[in-house]
């Protein structure tokens, strides 16, 4: 998957096609090319989500942590795993994002982000404003 940084179809939602998922075998997170949530239940696929932007930009909530100017944006999943790889190119820099959900699910569920600056500067946000 790759992207240059614009908007992924018309209007503010993204095909589902183009999602990235990771999961515990238990529930399932939906991420875009930007690295943001797009759709999240935790515990179980048929929980009530506490981000769903997917399905309602306006109130679905955010959480993202990324370039907080513009950037060039490549991802795919991490050979033979259900990790995505995010690596971000700005004028200032590169940094990268590993993110994926821990396994097995024992009684709690954690969405995991790991991210290394690779060549100079980049500013990142983390956005956490979820809405159940």
């Amino acid at each position: 998957m790759s992207d240059d940084g614009g908007e992924s179809g018309p209007g503010p939602y993204p095909p589902i096609g183009s999602l990235g998922a990771v999961g515990d075998g238990h529930s399932l997170a939906l991420f875009d090319h930007d690295a943001a949530l797009q759709w999240y239940c935790p515990l179980r696929f048929d929980a009530e989500p506490v981000v769903w932007p997917l399905l309602d930009a306006h109130r679905g909530g955010s959480v993202r942590i990324g370039p907080s100017g513009p950037a060039t944006t490549t991802w795919s999943y991490l050979d033979g795993t259900a990790v995505l790889a995010y690596e971000w190119q700005t004028p200032g820099g590169r940094a990268a994002a590993r993110v994926a959900m821990a396994f097995p699910n024992r009684g709690g569920q954690d969405l995991l982000w790991v991210v290394d600056g690779l060549a100079g500067e980049v500013e990142l946000e983390v956005v956490v404003d979820p809405r159940p």
